[in-house]
């Protein structure tokens, strides 16, 4: 089996190359034609807060359920949307996991408040109150909450207990759009949960929809979700210079009619109209990830206790799947990730979004409560990327992999 490694020399399990997601499908294309033709034909040029923006706000709120979404020109921006619309005091602090991207931290710390990091679970990339409730002090305003490579927190939970300490609660879903949380006893089909929609259970939420978001628009992009009215109108002031446009006082031509000091983080017409044809699919592409993701770990059984998936639920909105290796091999990760990339897997084989690596956080001097379990899961796991194109050659492929790499391991 040595001899078979395509890292020593032999043949690739793929020869070619992983499919092609095609985000910018058809329908895509056509939307981007679609807001070209409205335009021509209203002699208008295309504004912000135009047609297609209504349009995709609104069928954004609906498939909620209900409620006000607004979106806007990126991810880090709608994150720092979201948590300026709080109004949280100056200079308080905000728990955030310890495994994010940086535009949540950033979003914080440029909205005047300090954010203080906590662990995740054991081998796992998302928090719980566990975590959380360690690093609450007087001083914390809000939980900032992510939903990290499509799979729900125990978001129930976290909202309850900060309901309890009288804490805001922001969720961050731009990994896992439309996720559910599947209730204990979940008995739901594997393609339709029909638990509560990640989003539904924060003061508000945070999206981004960049070019690699299962909810995309286009190369950049976000949307702001809150069910309170109130929440929403300071939503709309703090994506656009402050202006309070949901008053029926507002004097549009008026640019010192504003309720605070803020930025211009509108979006466009062609963004936003791609992201309504995204979001018409975006059930299909929840559903082929899914039956992608449970028939890859059926597969993988096998391979325990060496090798296995991040724990991950009914309700996942799969982003990417990080997958662990066991105790007997784990100071060896990297070589097998190696070994993985060089028979043609898709993957990362060291997943950087640990806070407390960071050369910033130090720069920064952040307050890092514990990363012990972020740290563990990081030398011990690498994450496969998907899309909804993967199917039965590509688990085929990851299986074949992993049989080539455990009889090298176990014969050295």
């Amino acid at each position: 089996m040595r001899d078979n490694l395509a890292k020593l020399g032999g043949p690739m399990v793929r020869d070619k190359p992983a499919p092609f997601r095609a985000a910018m499908g058809k329908a895509e294309r056509q939307a981007v034609l679609d807001v070209l033709a409205h335009y021509e034909q209203a002699q208008q040029d295309p504004p912000y807060e135009g047609f297609f923006q209504r349009n995709f706000e609104t069928s954004f709120a609906e498939k909620m359920g209900g409620g006000f979404a607004r979106a806007v020109s990126s991810g880090s921006v709608s994150c720092f949307v979201a948590v300026r619309a709080l109004r949280l005091p100056v200079g308080s602090e905000v728990i955030v996991p310890g495994v994010t991207d940086s535009g949540s931290i950033f979003a914080i710390i440029e909205a005047g408040l300090t954010p203080v990091i906590v662990d995740t679970m054991p081998n796992n990339y998302n928090t719980n109150w566990e975590e959380i409730e360690a690093g609450i002090t007087q001083q914390t305003s809000a939980v900032f909450a992510v939903h990290m490579a499509g799979e729900p927190l125990d978001i129930a939970t976290i909202s309850v207990n900060a309901k309890l300490k009288n804490l805001k609660l922001i969720e961050d879903c731009s990994q896992a759009p439309f996720a559910r949380v599947c209730p204990k006893q979940c008995d739901c089909k594997l393609t339709m949960c029909q638990g509560s929609l990640v989003g539904m259970f924060g003061d508000v939420s945070a999206y981004s929809t960049m070019y690699r978001k299962s909810l995309h628009t286009g190369g950049s992009g976000g949307v702001v979700y809150t069910n309170n009215e109130q929440i929403s109108n300071a939503v709309i002031e703090e994506s656009d210079r402050g202006r309070p446009k949901w008053s029926k006082d507002y004097r549009s031509g008026d640019p010192g009619h504003a309720t605070v000091s803020a930025l211009n983080f509108n979006t466009d017409e062609f963004s936003c109209a791609i992201g309504s044809a995204s979001l018409s699919r975006l059930d299909d592409t929840i559903r082929r990830r899914r039956e992608f993701l449970f028939s890859l770990e059926v597969a993988l059984q096998k391979f325990k206790p060496y090798f296995e998936l991040m724990r991950h639920s009914r309700g996942q909105s799969p982003f990417f799947i990080p997958l662990l290796v066991g105790d007997e091999f784990k100071t060896r990760k990297l070589e097998i990730a190696e070994m993985m990339q060089a028979e043609g897997v898709s993957l990362l084989p060291s997943f950087q979004n640990i806070v407390a690596d960071w050369e910033i956080t130090k720069k920064l001097n952040l307050k890092v409560i514990k990363s012990s379990n972020a740290e563990s899961m990081k030398a011990r796991s690498f994450n496969l990327f998907l899309n909804e194109n993967f199917g039965e050659r590509e688990i085929n492929e990851i299986v074949l992999s992993l049989e080539k790499i455990l009889g090298h391991l176990r014969t050295k």
